[in-house]
């Protein structure tokens, strides 16, 4: 553009002047093509990035956005989206390499469509989503909303709604632990029936199928065990449970049911990283945000947007609550601890804590997850919910 090259030989004078670089070169440099990072190979870094930061610029500058020649300066770490696109695409041909795996796999899915088959809308691939933000500043620092943008333009981690699995049970926890029950509160995991709506009995299991007798709240989260949640969500109130969720992020709507505190509600993946944030500002939420500044083609500042941080907890419930977290990764028998300390490979040294999240029928396979600067929500499923393996 124009104005990239005026400003760039503007640049390159200044530097002539100081002895930077010979005069000889000054022409050389100041006609060169502009490198850019906008593509490579002819691909668009971070579409589905790129394409939300497009739509919040939309709306607040309207058809400006295409030709007052703005500069906009975003928080993608590029370095750190290439990794993240590297390790989703491991994860999905992990997944469909897993026996027992029947659903047609993305190269499968690719080549009947180049070769003209028509494919009905039951017939889909796995997809998923990554959002990592700054948990201080709510910067996203990589974004990816989907397996192939060209394909599908949907971004999941911002738009998708889908049910949110064990990674909500960290806010039942939080609920407890702000009514001062202590993580050495015992709870027996046994049976529990209750009637539903359409006059059924509902007898949640879980997912070892093993009751396993009176334990302390921490070791439940830590083994994510159904019950101990589910009675822990009844003796505190559903509604204090979903209002501590909305409180820290959540922002789908919560029903009031005793299978909500296992999981059985849709949120979207940029809420529940935000909700997590609470935890790893120890008690302040912030909220996820991919713009640092807007800049006219002068470099004046047109919009310079403060981070959105609202305390919504104590400190000591957060810090608590991070103790307990930290135990999913770290703990014997944590429910994360393979997957983030030995398959991942994060150093001992790092301390983390996190949530996985899988629903009873299989259809969503979720991580949230934070380290002292960085926070993650991960998920793994099909469009339309469906078990992923038998």
């Amino acid at each position: 553009p124009e104005n990239a090259y005026r400003r760039r030989r503007l640049v390159l004078r200044r530097m002539v002047d100081h002895g930077v670089i010979p005069a000889e070169d000054f022409e050389v440099y100041a006609n060169a093509p502009i490198p850019t990072e906008r593509a490579v190979d002819g691909r668009t870094i971070a579409p589905f990035f790129v394409e939300y930061v497009r739509q919040i610029l939309q709306d607040r500058f309207g058809s400006q956005l295409y030709t007052a020649g703005y500069n906009i300066y975003t928080t993608l770490d590029v370095p750190m989206q290439r990794h993240a696109e590297k390790s989703m695409q491991e994860g999905w041909e992990g997944i469909e390499a897993r026996s027992g795996f029947s659903h047609i796999t993305y190269e499968a899915y690719k080549d009947s469509l180049a070769a003209g088959v028509v494919l009905g809308d039951s017939v889909a691939y796995v997809e998923g989503l990554f959002v990592a933000l700054d948990p201080w500043t709510g910067s996203v620092r990589a974004m990816i909303g989907g397996r192939d943008f060209d394909i599908s333009e949907f971004n999941r981690a911002t738009l998708a709604l889908r049910q949110a699995g064990s990674g909500f049970k960290p806010f039942v926890y939080t609920a407890a632990i702000a009514s001062r029950i202590p993580p050495t509160y015992v709870v027996i995991d046994n049976a529990f029936v209750t009637m539903q709506a359409d006059g059924t009995q509902w007898k949640p299991t879980n997912y070892s199928g093993i009751f396993e007798g009176p334990m302390t709240i921490r070791t439940g989260l830590m083994r994510s065990q159904n019950l101990i949640a589910i009675k822990l969500g009844q003796e505190i109130g559903m509604e204090s449970v979903a209002q501590t969720a909305q409180r820290m992020g959540i922002r789908s709507e919560i029903e009031r049911f005793p299978s909500t505190a296992i999981g059985a509600v849709e949120v979207r993946p940029i809420e529940m990283a935000e909700a997590y944030s609470t935890f790893a500002n120890q008690g302040t939420k912030v909220r996820p945000f991919p713009i640092l500044r807007v800049e006219d083609a002068a470099g004046r500042i047109l919009w310079d947007p403060e981070p959105e941080r609202t305390q919504v907890l104590d400190p000591l419930v957060a810090r608590i609550m991070i103790s307990m977290l930290q135990g999913v990764v770290d703990g014997i028998g944590g429910t994360g601890s393979t997957a983030i300390r030995v398959v991942a490979g994060l150093p001992r040294e790092v301390v983390a804590g996190g949530k996985t999240g899988t629903t009873n029928d299989g259809a969503d396979i979720w991580f949230n997850g934070f380290t002292p600067n960085l926070l993650a929500t991960v998920w793994f499923g099909l469009d339309r919910p469906q078990q992923i393996w038998p």
